[in-house]
């Protein structure tokens, strides 16, 4: 059986090291979220918005050194993320927008 896109990620990330991603379930998200249940490293944090999302990846980046993941869906969830990115920017905290 070949390997997905989704899950060619979700290992990627779980081999780098990343323990938690935060985000919403939906959409275009649903192959990785999928990849990320089925592995068993990897711990999906649910938010109740997208700019929790990258706010609690900043944080963790900020506090932990090592790399924060968020998600967004496409279309607003997207744009969502932003604010969140711009804080981590600002103070050189390692996130992953996805």
């Amino acid at each position: 059986m070949s390997t997905t896109v989704a899950e060619l990620l979700v290992k990627t990330l779980a081999d780098i090291g990343v323990r938690q991603v935060f985000g919403i379930v939906g959409d275009a998200l649903n192959p990785f979220t999928d990849a990320i249940r089925q592995q068993s490293t990897i711990e999906w944090i649910g938010v109740r918005h997208e700019e929790g999302a990258a706010l609690a990846a900043a944080g963790q980046a900020k506090l932990t050194g090592r790399l924060g993941v968020c998600c967004g869906t496409t279309g607003p969830g997207g744009n969502h993320l932003v604010p969140g990115l711009y804080e981590a920017r600002k103070d050189h905290a390692p996130v992953l927008a996805i």
